[in-house]
């Protein structure tokens, strides 16, 4: 049988109360060890760990971490030990002469993110995406023909001597952009190739005589702010103010005139023609603007690795930072009512992007949580046990397995682990595990008889491949052998090295199974609006933080290119 070399953490605890019944005290050669804080999984902030407990009988050594921890008469220690990194694992070894118990307790730096989840997800459309909408805003501007309705406003002119008649209106594709601006969004329009065109009849000694007329705007600028607004039905709409038009002076064709009469003309023209197309032109793509409600409510119901995410809009405004968009997200379940009291992202925090979502760890501590550490839950046999059998044999000591009918090989994760988001993109964010027990054993018919049992500390890395794709990466950071079977003198560190790689392959076969597509995740189409598809890239990962400095635990601005590199118009 394997030599034991962690005690269950509730042996004889009894006699760690105090009991001093020497006819109920433990064999001789062996000791108890009980640890009472931390917990398993504890999350300690930034520490330290304050370990405590108790072992029996008196007079046994304890050491946490290496470090000697005196008990005192009734055999209570305690240690205190600092948190260096986002988790540990808390050794701790009782021994007296040959007898040894040992409990290994993970911990956790830093809050459980269940407790820090604000219940939302902050948006942030950033100058490049807002570029990217505003080149939508044109077509769907020209597709609202804005061209009709002033063409029939335009304004016939009888002046006796000179009766004007409209008859036609043309321009070419409508330019558009769309900025940050202190109270909302600067819509910037430029009107391309504005020709009116004019049938004018003038009375020459009594003779009419028709003459066509055109009038041809190079450029036409209007620039107006729009105020995005979110009404308690979730319909957004776009408000416009402040709306100015900037015309140029026009190139105007008219037929065969002497001076004279082509000087009288054109100064008609001017004052019945030009001077009120400012005031025509300005009310009618107004008008045509303002009929530009977006719908609502907007959300998005998707699927995370088989984890249901639900978000819908509860905020919306414009500064000089970009367009803010609050979504309440709900994990699981259906999100909630409220919009949520987090920071918003700025240009800062992913310069270049086109947009900066605040993710906190929550999301992906819930979906890597459901999806990955189940998948570690596996036992294995038949080739893959032969396989780690030879790999087994290898290792120092493992000259002394007995004879069997193969190995049996298996992988269980302790229910311990964190998901941290990270600073960069090689990982964007890493699942920690660190009491994945691995137990090996020599088969005997349908039997398996115990011979190797390890814990072992992983590390998945969420790796950001190609912009849109998240993959897993996994490591094994640290380990202890628990129990292994043989009678030959062996190096724990060794041993631990050896396995280290086993469990590796066995992980990189099982991450490679996890992958996630960011552009599966988008449900939303936004082709009704010229824009091209959503494809998210992640560009950047950090810290998201308040304008007061404070950085809220477990949120994390990430960078997004969101859209095509091309869009055409519907």
């Amino acid at each position: 049988m394997p030599v034991r070399l962690l005690a269950p953490l509730a042996i004889l605890s009894g006699y760690l109360a105090g009991c001093e019944d020497a006819g109920d005290a433990p064999a001789a050669d062996r000791v108890a060890l009980v640890v009472d804080t931390p917990a398993y999984g504890a999350f300690l902030g930034e520490g330290p760990a304050v370990v405590t407990g108790r072992v029996w009988p008196p007079g046994t050594a304890v050491a946490v971490e290496g470090v000697p921890a005196w008990p005192d008469t009734r055999g209570a220690f305690r240690a205190e030990v600092p948190l260096g990194g986002p988790w540990c694992v808390l050794d701790v070894v009782a021994a007296r002469g040959d007898a040894r118990a040992r409990a290994r307790i993970p911990v956790f730096r830093g809050s459980d993110p269940a407790s820090t989840w604000p219940g939302g997800i902050p948006v942030r459309v950033l100058p490049a995406g807002l570029a990217v909408l505003g080149g939508a805003v044109g077509p769907l501007l020209d597709a609202s023909g804005w061209a009709e309705p002033l063409s029939a406003a335009l304004p016939s002119v009888d002046l006796g001597w000179l009766a004007l008649d409209p008859a036609g209106l043309t321009h070419a594709a409508t330019e558009s952009t769309l900025a940050p601006a202190p109270t909302g969004v600067a819509l910037a329009l430029r009107l391309r190739d504005l020709t009116i065109t004019y049938d004018a009849v003038l009375s020459v000694f009594g003779i009419p005589v028709t003459v066509p007329i055109s009038l041809a705007y190079g450029t036409v600028a209007v620039d107006a702010l729009v105020i995005p607004s979110l009404d308690a039905a979730g319909r957004v709409a776009l408000a416009i103010a402040e709306p100015t038009v900037h015309l140029a002076d026009p190139d105007v064709t008219v037929g065969p005139l002497d001076g004279t009469v082509l000087e009288w003309v054109l100064e008609a023209i001017d004052a019945s023609v030009s001077e009120p197309l400012a005031d025509l032109l300005l009310g009618v793509l107004v008008d045509a603007l303002g009929t530009l409600d977006l719908g609502g409510p907007f959300g998005l119901r998707t699927d995370l690795l088989g984890t249901p995410l639900e978000l819908d809009l509860r905020s919306l405004y414009g500064d000089r930072e970009g367009l803010a968009l609050g979504f309440a997200a709900g994990i699981g379940g259906s999100s909630p009512e409220a919009a949520p009291d987090v920071p918003f992202p700025r240009r800062s925090d992913a310069p270049g992007a086109q947009a900066v979502v605040g993710l906190h760890e929550h999301v992906l501590e819930t979906v890597l949580s459901d999806r990955v550490v189940p998948m570690l839950d596996l036992d294995l046999g038949g080739l893959f046990g032969d396989l780690a059998g030879t790999w087994v044999e290898a290792l120092p000591g493992g000259e002394d397995a007995p004879e069997g009918d193969g190995w049996c090989v298996a992988l269980h994760p302790g229910p311990a682990s964190v998901v941290r988001l990270q600073e960069g993109l090689d990982p964007i964010a890493v699942l920690y595990v660190p009491d994945l027990v691995l137990d090996v054993g020599v088969a005997h018919g349908s039997a398996c008889d115990d011979w190797l049992e390890a814990s072992l500390a992983v590390e998945f890395g969420l790796v950001v491949q190609d912009g849109t794709r998240l993959s897993l990466d996994a490591r094994v950071a640290e380990g202890a052998v628990l129990a292994y079977g043989t009678s030959v003198a062996w190096d724990e560190a060794e041993v631990v090295d050896g396995l280290t790689g086993l469990v590796e392959t066995v992980l990189g076969l099982a991450g490679s199974m996890v992958t996630i597509d960011l552009g599966d995740l988008v449900a939303l189409d936004p082709s009704p609006w010229g824009l091209p598809p959503l494809v998210p890239g992640v560009m950047a990962c950090g810290p998201l933080c308040g304008e007061d400095g404070a950085c809220p635990e477990g949120l994390h601005a990430v960078g997004l290119d969101l859209f095509a590199d091309t869009w055409s118009v519907p």
